[in-house]
């Protein structure tokens, strides 16, 4: 993350304008962007992941999940967080 907010400063320092206000304060919000950029692309990408683990258990017979306590409760778990990011996505969080 410190690198994304090194190069995002780096990148945008040529649109400083002294007049609107410190070097300090314009610095700190390209960091800000760049954590908040950041973190919004791992979750989405973690949220992928999770999708495709869902789409291969989704794949397994129904009575082999059944059998097996912990994968389907992993499948309820992974249905529950896929779906809360799926709303966040179409509120637009």
């Amino acid at each position: 993350m410190k690198q994304e907010a090194v190069i995002k400063c780096l990148r945008n320092i040529k649109n400083f304008n002294p007049e609107k206000g410190k070097l300090f304060s314009y610095l700190t919000y390209c960091c800000w962007t760049a954590f908040v950029v950041y973190l919004a692309n791992y979750y989405k990408e973690q949220n992928r992941k999770r999708e495709q683990i869902l789409d291969a258990l989704n794949s397994i017979d129904e009575k082999q999940i059944v059998s097996i306590k912990y994968l389907h409760e992993l499948l309820g778990d992974l249905q529950e967080t896929v779906e809360s990011y799926r709303d966040k996505e179409e509120i637009g969080e």
